[in-house]
């Protein structure tokens, strides 16, 4: 082969470049020092732990991880998938929950399970934002109404003092 040649005309195919994928979140790309798709320098990671940070040090992290153990020595078990977002979603925890699902799938890629408690992750976040936005209206509505009688009463006190202005002032023989 001559140093022009191209190797698709030799009949050689060239390697494929090696595919690393993101501990963090997943992503396969080229090998390079950081994550083309979240940034996270390979170097400098720790590991799932350090992506749960402080939380495991706790007496809820400690539950959680102990339901996160059990589940996943039963992963079919549709009641123990139930108890763990049912504790991560009552201490706002669904981004702990969704990352541990997320690592489970990078081993796991099939799982039905893990995949259709994601989309519940997403769904429960989606409710919690629903809900988020419904007391962010009333709260306006609330303002509104404080708004509204705060200005009835400067207009009633003005109105009152213009009153006892004019009557105040009102030479004394007008009324009679």
């Amino acid at each position: 082969m001559n140093s022009y040649d191209h190797p698709a005309d030799s009949g050689v195919t060239p390697a494929q470049p090696q595919q690393v994928r993101c501990p963090r979140c997943g992503h396969q790309q080229p090998p390079d020092r950081h994550c083309h798709r979240c940034g996270v320098r390979f170097d400098r990671w720790k590991g799932l732990d350090s992506l749960l940070g402080d939380i495991l040090d706790t007496d809820l992290g400690k539950d959680i991880n102990a339901k996160w153990m059990q589940l996943c020595s039963n992963f079919e078990n549709e009641a123990a998938h139930d108890e763990f977002l049912a504790l991560c979603s009552e201490n706002g925890l669904l981004d702990i929950a969704a990352s541990l699902y997320r690592h489970y799938l990078l081993e796991h890629p099939d799982s039905v399970a893990a995949r259709s408690r994601q989309e519940r992750i997403l769904f429960l976040v989606q409710q919690g934002l629903a809900g988020v936005e419904k007391l962010q209206v009333e709260r306006q509505k609330k303002i509104g109404r404080i708004v509204t009688v705060a200005i009835a009463l400067i207009m009633t006190a003005a109105l009152g003092a213009a009153t006892w202005w004019v009557v105040t002032n009102l030479p004394k023989n007008f009324i009679h």
